[in-house]
């Protein structure tokens, strides 16, 4: 009688969307880049020598679903985002007055600056937001119009309005379906600093990692290119 048996274990890495992890004990939102499937192989041999083989696949949303809930992790995986060339999104929201506004009101006028930020009156978006505000009218000059969203309340919005004198029309994205509708990544309630510029209903440029103490002149940059 003949028996013995084999373990090995496969560790393959696929690319797919990127994911974000935020653990509420660290208050830090961690990037996983790449994602994994694990592949288990189990050979063995049974008394009357007849081999078998088990392939186990765990696959990413299960791994991820067991280090939430062993470590208390918050996680949101990635949308992708809009292209350029693609028809702006026909979304609506809510201002920091509380009233609802169709952005698609706002590509008939123009060109539109939609950009997004993480948090209202915090450095970075304190930043950004101001460097708009000095630029606004050369940037009404050349027809664009700026809408400012977070996650945030009407009234945080409101208050950062008001606090930094932005002339501009902030978008309190609560539920975050604008943040959705552009495919911008967030953790929780904060989006990633995105923008995108629109022209004649049509997104012309975007950038994926807005550089706050230049928004502005990026953006004029951009539609100078798009003409």
């Amino acid at each position: 009688m003949r028996h013995g048996s084999t373990f090995g274990v496969g560790l393959r890495q696929r690319g797919l969307q990127p994911i974000r992890a935020q653990s509420h004990l660290a208050s830090a939102a961690v990037a996983l880049q790449t994602s994994f499937i694990c592949e288990f192989e189990i050979g063995s041999r049974n008394l009357f020598d007849t081999p078998y083989r088990i392939t186990i696949f765990v696959m990413q949303t299960a791994v991820i679903l067991i280090i939430g809930c062993l470590f208390g992790l918050t996680l949101t995986i990635r949308a992708e985002p809009i292209e350029v060339g693609q028809e702006a999104p026909q979304v609506k929201g809510v201002t920091e007055e509380g009233k609802k506004v169709n952005f698609g009101n706002y590509y008939k006028k123009g060109a539109v600056l939609v950009y997004f930020y993480p948090k209202a009156d915090t450095p970075g978006c304190t930043t950004q937001a101001c460097n708009l505000r000095d630029a606004y009218t050369e940037l009404g000059e050349a027809g664009i119009t700026v809408l400012g969203v977070s996650m945030d309340s009407p009234k945080d919005q409101k208050a950062f309005k008001e606090k930094y004198h932005l002339p501009f029309t902030l978008i309190a994205d609560t539920k975050g379906k604008v943040v959705a509708a552009f495919g911008v990544p967030y953790v929780e309630t904060y989006a990633r600093r995105q923008a995108f510029l629109i022209k004649e209903g049509k997104i012309v440029w975007r950038d994926l990692q807005a550089t706050p103490a230049s928004q502005a002149e990026d953006a004029l940059a951009a539609l100078k290119q798009s003409k």
